[in-house]
């Protein structure tokens, strides 16, 4: 992980880096001294974490409505899916039988967190409902809805 804190010297340095991110402070010193931070970040489970933190914090201030409102405004395809998914057939999945590989291509997780789900089944001696995997705070109703959206059934028999 690198921290920068002057743009002009920050940039030309990241340009092939995987995660950029920033901050903009509201005060005087920001707003006339252009006192700013950057933080390139080169460690894909930070970056993950990174990820799902922000969606986290995205879809706790806006509704599943109000984000696809702004997704529209920005002309942004809401919750883009693969080209390979087909919407025309249901997909069943039984969470307590999965594996991380059904998890990953079904459920279009990432490995680490296919995992997680992995890890949570067997602390609990097995998922009694599917929503048991809202324990996790990396999945939200954003992805139900994606999920039910694609058609996908959560099982636990």
């Amino acid at each position: 992980m690198y921290i920068f804190t002057d743009r002009e010297i920050a940039l030309p340095l990241v340009k092939a880096l995987p995660l950029l991110t920033g901050s903009y402070n509201w005060t005087f010193s920001a707003n006339n001294r252009n006192d700013e931070n950057l933080m390139v970040i080169d460690d894909p489970e930070i970056i993950e974490i990174f990820q799902n933190q922000f969606i986290n914090l995205w879809t706790n201030k806006f509704s599943l409505e109000r984000t696809r409102q702004l997704y529209k405004t920005a002309k942004i395809d809401f919750l883009p899916t693969s080209p390979n998914s087909a919407k025309s057939e249901n997909k069943v999945i039984n969470i307590n039988s999965a594996s991380q590989e059904e998890l990953t291509s079904i459920l279009q997780l990432s490995e680490p967190l296919a995992q997680k789900i992995i890890t949570l089944k067997e602390e609990l001696g097995g998922f009694k409902d599917p929503q048991d995997l809202t324990q996790l705070p990396e999945l939200t109703n954003l992805e139900w809805e994606e999920w039910k959206e694609e058609g996908i059934i959560i099982t636990v028999d």
